[in-house]
């Protein structure tokens, strides 16, 4: 199994795009994680509808071939892409960021666009914002590689041209390719993708029949005291009143219950929530997504769930 996956710019032109956008990123977790998530062509054609594809950097497929002496293997690639997305949805991407490399695979680029009659992109591979950042980037690309500055050897940029350039720095790169240009602004006109903000989409549990998300996880938090406490009295059932209304206000009754029948493992201790989604803790421990805990616990406790 290829755990060097190659790179591939996706682009939500409208909403389809967007959701398609997202259904990928989650199917390249839930089934193609190897190392990194993962999508196959087939997967991508599937979800195609509505997207943008650039073949990418150094790192895309089309590109990697052209590097490795294979321009056949390349010219077949960027056709499956063009199969894929059609003419007017993949684009072939041109970057220089002074690299001998990009020379090499801009000229075959430009050779496969005129025998595929494809379009051609330009672009910057931007990682900061200013050409003075490139420093503090390597800096946290040491942090996220757990490297120092003078490790030999380690993953690091050679250019500092990984900036967001103006207009005319672009042209100076790619002005003998004004069609190149020219589809930057094309491709982002037509992006025209509506971003909905302050509205939670969590997932929804199904419950059965003569049940709210509300009144089946009381129920279950009734049935767990019991089996966890042989009672539902005092302390406990004053606790879980007091949680189940957090849990209300935070509209997380339907997720977690959903979490309730996916970890109803009692000990287990696994719990799926993270940092800034913990319920609190007596009710994820009597639907078994926690690990014991007491219930002399006081409020700040409670609401963070550690």
């Amino acid at each position: 199994m290829d755990d060097q996956p190659s790179h591939l710019v996706l682009l939500a032109e409208n909403q389809r795009g967007y959701k398609n956008l997202l259904k990928l990123v989650s199917l390249g977790y839930t089934e193609g994680f190897y190392y990194k998530p993962r999508i196959d062509k087939e997967l991508l054609a599937r979800y195609s509808d509505g997207l943008i594809a650039l073949s990418g950097c150094l790192a895309g497929e089309v590109a990697d071939k052209i590097l490795n002496s294979q321009p056949d293997k390349a010219r077949r690639s960027a056709q499956d892409y063009l199969e894929i997305f059609g003419r007017d949805r993949y684009y072939l991407e041109l970057q220089d960021h002074g690299y001998q490399e990009q020379r090499t695979v801009n000229r075959e680029l430009l050779k496969i666009a005129a025998e595929l009659n494809l379009p051609l992109v330009a672009t910057n591979d931007v990682h900061y914002l200013k050409r003075e950042h490139a420093d503090i980037q390597d800096v946290l690309l040491c942090i996220q590689t757990g490297k120092s500055i003078n490790t030999p050897g380690r993953m690091k940029f050679e250019s500092q041209e990984m900036y967001l350039k103006s207009p005319r720095e672009m042209n100076l790169l790619f002005g003998e390719i004004p069609e190149a240009l020219a589809n930057t602004v094309r491709i982002a006109e037509r992006c025209q993708v509506e971003l909905e903000f302050g509205n939670l989409h969590l997932p929804y549990f199904t419950v059965p029949e003569g049940y709210t998300p509300a009144s089946y996880l009381r129920e279950k938090c009734l049935a767990g005291a019991v089996k966890r406490y042989g009672h539902c009295d005092g302390p406990v059932r004053e606790r879980l009143d007091y949680e189940l209304k957090v849990i209300g206000q935070m509209a997380t009754k339907s997720i977690f219950s959903l979490s309730g029948t996916l970890f109803a493992t009692p000990g287990s201790g696994a719990s799926p929530w993270g940092r800034d989604a913990v319920p609190p803790p007596a009710a994820s421990y009597l639907t078994f997504c926690r690990s014991p805990i007491s219930t002399r616990c006081n409020t700040a406790c409670c609401l963070s769930g550690f």
